[in-house]
């Protein structure tokens, strides 16, 4: 399984935020599979292909405000492929 990530560009989170949010994303997909991924694949996109992405996407990772972002803010989507 491979799963490639896309992170809201715009968010300018810290590296280490945006590692966080991509490995939440892609933890989360990896345990609803009951997989491991064997390739991850992270890409920057801008809003407007976000929501686009957003339909073909199996998880989208929300953030709980404590940090950089406010409450609720979608900061990465995650899709499978197989």
């Amino acid at each position: 399984m491979k799963i490639t990530t896309y992170y809201r560009r715009n968010l300018k989170m810290s590296e280490g935020k945006l590692a966080a949010q991509v490995a939440h994303c892609v933890a989360n997909i990896a345990l609803a599979q009951n997989e491991v991924p064997e390739i991850v694949v992270v890409l920057k996109a801008s809003d407007k292909k976000f929501e686009e992405l957003k339909e073909k996407a199996e998880y989208v990772q929300v953030d709980l405000g404590f940090t950089e972002l406010d409450p609720n803010t979608e900061t990465v989507l995650g899709i499978m492929v197989r």
